[in-house]
């Protein structure tokens, strides 16, 4: 995918654009998992090498529940990381470890030890994206050009999540006439904009141009539902089940 992109739908865009501020996914304080490495040439995670030996770390930081997944990384054209090693044993090795204690386990995963290794997993997805330049945010404007949404995420932007985006404007499209800003219309509004748009001939049941008719429903229509939409409410509030 390009640098920017953009999803339309009924007025709607969505903008997805390259996010050079997304946070580095390892290095968040709030996480209950750890990513400590050891490397020569790199600093990922925790950057355990600069303090620690392999031995001293493990003895001093990880106790005998946690649950603990080696790190494998491969370095050729861009870097890819793995809790499985890989067959390229020249451009691989093991890196380091990726780390969640035995109280975060209960805490955060209701003490679910393989709940908390697919979240690991999903972690090293995430920085797989983040480490390769899959990090977007997508912007979402109404009609109006007023932003309505945004947010960020990390995966690459395939069909399958255009297709997401897609279908999340069609909601925002189909709730377009229930927004505040359309000017709601009362019955005797509607009868009065009736008469003014069509005079006499509405009076007295005559036949109406075609054209204006449709051109009166494009421009009321949506008014008189937002009326009628809270009408309802009303009624099921005085009525309740």
């Amino acid at each position: 995918m390009t640098t920017q992109t953009k999803i339309e739908f009924s007025g709607f865009t969505a903008t997805i654009s390259q996010d050079p501020d997304y946070p580095d996914p390892m290095r968040e304080t709030d996480a209950p998992d750890v990513f400590a490495t050891w490397h020569r040439r790199y600093a990922f995670g925790d950057d355990a090498s600069a303090r620690w030996s392999r031995e001293e770390y493990r003895k001093a930081n990880i106790g005998q529940h946690d649950l603990v997944l080696d790190v494998y990384m491969y370095d050729h054209s861009g870097v890819v990381f793995s809790h499985s090693p890989f067959a390229d044993k020249w451009d691989s090795g093991w890196l380091g470890w990726h780390w969640i204690s035995q109280e975060a386990i209960i805490r955060d995963f209701t003490g679910d030890v393989e709940l908390a290794k697919k979240w690991l997993k999903a972690r090293l997805e995430v920085f797989n994206n983040y480490v390769s330049g899959d990090v977007w945010e997508v912007v979402t404007t109404d009609p109006r050009g007023e932003e309505v949404d945004s947010y960020s995420l990390a995966e690459a932007i395939d069909d399958e999540r255009c297709a997401r985006i897609l279908a999340d404007l069609r909601v925002l499209a189909g709730n377009w006439k229930y927004q505040d800003f359309v000017k709601p219309m009362s019955a005797n509004e509607i009868l009065t904009s009736l008469v003014e748009s069509f005079g006499e001939a509405f009076d007295a049941d005559e036949p109406i141009n075609g054209s204006d008719a449709v051109e009166w429903i494009c421009d009321t229509l949506p008014q008189a539902r937002v009326w009628l939409a809270k009408q309802s409410a009303v009624i099921a509030d005085l009525n309740p089940l």
